[in-house]
């Protein structure tokens, strides 16, 4: 079954997760799906850049709990490793890509987010890092981007005490470049 769906059209490749009904949350195929299509966007030279989404209310729940339920640890951490592989691809890729958030935003989801060089959400944002109420932290890269982005207090609190913050907030902290409202009026800092 095909999780993530792709199209280029006007030399911008179109990436969408397209798992609704799991709340675009992410397996092991789809983060090998992401893999392969990003390694073959970053040799065409018919794309100069990429933009991400999600389908349905989410953008992405983040990883599938489901499928992590009663699997070893070394298996675990080779899932963290593919995706801290992807994580890095996006991170590296050589042209600009930009993630199209909406709806919830959370764990695996914010760190693909995080990954992107730009992040634009419409008025539905919402960001958090629900893992330390799970019983473990962010392991794809949020732990050392969120930083970066949003300073080391901020940070923390999303991390450690699984802030969520909204739209508004992750404009006013940097987490997003730009939020775009229902009426379409792109607001962006100052």
């Amino acid at each position: 079954m095909c999780y993530v769906k792709h199209q280029i059209q006007n030399n911008v490749a179109q990436i969408i997760l397209a798992r609704p009904k799991k709340r675009n949350a992410l397996n092991r195929a789809m983060i090998s799906e992401l893999y392969r299509i990003f390694c073959s966007l970053a040799a065409d030279p018919l794309v100069s850049s990429v933009a991400i989404t999600g389908t349905g209310p989410d953008f992405c729940a983040g990883a599938d709990l489901d499928e992590m339920q009663g699997r070893g640890s070394l298996v675990k951490n080779a899932d963290i490793e593919r995706a801290n592989k992807l994580m890095d691809c996006i991170g590296a890729f050589p042209k600009p890509v930009t993630a199209q958030l909406h709806g919830h935003v959370l764990g695996g989801g914010l760190e693909l987010a995080l990954a992107c060089h730009r992040r634009v959400t419409d008025s539905s944002g919402v960001f958090a890092f629900p893992e330390m109420a799970l019983g473990f932290l962010p392991a794809w890269g949020g732990t050392v981007r969120l930083p970066k982005l949003i300073g080391h207090a901020n940070a923390a609190m999303m991390i450690h005490e699984g802030l969520g913050i909204g739209a508004a907030s992750a404009l006013e902290w940097g987490l997003v470049d730009e939020v775009i409202y229902i009426d379409q009026v792109a607001i962006k800092p100052h």
